[in-house]
Order: structure tokens, then C-alpha cells, then sequence
């Protein structure tokens, strides 16, 4: 798993900073393990890339995110 760093969250929308290259539609984690959305847009240059993550419910705040 890859470990995220939370930038922003409003509504049912989270921008994390990516440590790598992702796919789109895959599963997103909270530190618990349990499944809190999906990523959906990956932004930025590759070596500086964010993610816009799709979220189940709603202003979930985490400080880092979990992507398999």
C-alpha cells in the first residue's frame, strides 16, 4: 500500500499528494483499512503528482490515506 498525504477535503472531494504513479478507480483507505472512496483524477507532473479522491461520505477528515 501506498501511504497519502491528506492536502484538502471539502464535500465529498479529498486532493492527496501522490508518491508515485497511480490507476484511476482504484481503491482508497483510511488508516483503519476500511475503503473511504476511489481515486478518480491524477494531476500535476509525474515526479509532483496529486490525486482527487472520491469519497463515500461526505467532509471525512484524515490526515493520510492508504492506496492499494
Amino acid at each position: 500500500m501506498h501511504s497519502c498525504k491528506v492536502v484538502s477535503v471539502k464535500g465529498r472531494e479529498m486532493v492527496v499528494k501522490l508518491d508515485g504513479l497511480m490507476n484511476i478507480h482504484t481503491k482508497v483507505y483510511d488508516s483503519k483499512g476500511q475503503k473511504i472512496g476511489y481515486l478518480i483524477k491524477v494531476m500535476g507532473p509525474v515526479d509532483e503528482s496529486y490525486g482527487l479522491v472520491s469519497l463515500d461520505k461526505p467532509d471525512l477528515q484524515e490526515d493520510e490515506i492508504y492506496i492499494n
